[in-house]
């Protein structure tokens, strides 16, 4: 009882573009380690694991209603899996659409990468510059203030787009759980 339960929303939520980009980081470590040491069944062991990282994206792909068909429906992960396949088969043309907002929101992930240089670049050019024109202890702490701002303006927009994939996918299947009924396919 001293230990709070977590509700499905506070539980962290995970990007299905990152979780991609983090298997195809799992991928290239997998066929590294493979070409390094496989010995003689390197082909054929590169070959496996990368049809084996294509079912699995797959899969995850065809799985991406299953969160909210667990916390809205309060249904089982195999019954939420399930009926996030059949919602994927039933409307393809709902998913086209998420798939290319997906990849436009992905972009994010480049962003991401772009900041994780780019901001602490700016901050130290600033204080170098800075250092020219006023003391070192007045550069750093405008430095450090700008870093700040920066940080919390890059954070509040991530969120953003985060916030609104993850409600673009929940409100899609709730509409969808709508217009058919799941059994009948």
């Amino acid at each position: 009882f001293f230990f709070k339960q977590k509700t499905a929303y506070e539980i962290p939520k995970r990007d299905w573009s990152s979780d991609v980009c983090s298997s195809d980081l799992l991928l290239i470590t997998a066929i590294s380690l493979l070409l390094r040491y496989g010995g003689g069944l390197t082909w054929f062991l590169v070959v496996i694991a990368s049809i084996l990282w294509l079912l699995s994206s797959v899969l995850k792909f065809l799985s991406s209603f299953a969160e909210p068909a667990i916390v809205i429906s309060k249904s089982g992960i195999f019954t939420s899996i399930g009926t996030s396949i059949k919602l994927m088969m039933s409307y393809p043309s709902h998913i086209l659409f998420l798939i290319l907002l997906l990849l436009i929101i992905s972009v994010r992930v480049f962003m991401n990468i772009a900041l994780i240089v780019l901001i602490p670049g700016a901050v130290l050019g600033l204080s170098i510059l800075l250092t020219y024109v006023l003391t070192p202890t007045l550069s750093y702490t405008i430095s450090a203030i700008v870093a700040v701002i920066l940080i919390g303006l890059a954070t509040y927009f991530f969120t953003y787009f985060h916030l609104f994939r993850q409600s673009v996918w929940t409100i899609l299947y709730m509409e969808l759980t709508k217009e058919k009924e799941l059994d009948a396919i």
